[in-house]
């Protein structure tokens, strides 16, 4: 493992075979809502170009294709940590749910949360941009089992 200095002050980190190769680009942290990220600019026809460093890694160095539709993921939502381990061709929707709970959540569960008027625990999961409801339950430990029944169904992996 080997570490790349970023601009702000910050760092990533890369596998060593790969190292060599991405020293040679000027790296940047790239903040946005979803955290920081590592990116370099190219100029295509006078206009400036994003290259996000883990699509570098995927495309370039692991020889992967990412289908449209598709987008890289870093499994342990760390976006500083480019390792080939790390790194994983996933829907939106999987991606999505590989992301840190909300500040606002009630259950402490992705995907469960209070229903004041009903006041029942209310269960959801969306697939392909479609809010599926799992339904209303008294019990939070019995949600959280709809739930991950439901992640299995979806995406063939618990995500919560």
């Amino acid at each position: 493992m080997k570490t790349i200095f970023l601009t702000q002050g910050y760092s990533t980190i890369v596998d060593d075979h790969n190292a060599f190769y991405l020293a040679g680009f000027k790296w940047c942290a790239f903040k946005n809502r979803n955290g920081i990220y590592v990116i370099r600019f190219i100029t295509i026809d006078g206009k400036y170009q994003r290259i996000f460093m883990h699509n570098e890694i995927l495309i370039t160095l692991m020889g992967l294709s990412i289908p449209s539709g598709m987008i890289c993921d870093h499994i342990d939502q760390n976006s500083l940590n480019n390792q080939e381990s790390n790194l994983r061709i996933a829907t939106h929707s999987l991606n999505s749910f590989n992301s840190k709970i909300q500040s606002n959540n009630t259950s402490g569960y992705r995907g469960i949360c209070w229903h004041k008027e009903v006041e029942k625990w209310i269960v959801r999961i969306t697939v392909n941009w479609k809010r599926i409801n799992l339904g209303y339950y008294s019990d939070l430990q019995e949600a959280i089992e709809v739930r991950r029944a439901a992640e299995l169904k979806y995406f063939g992996e618990i995500l919560t």
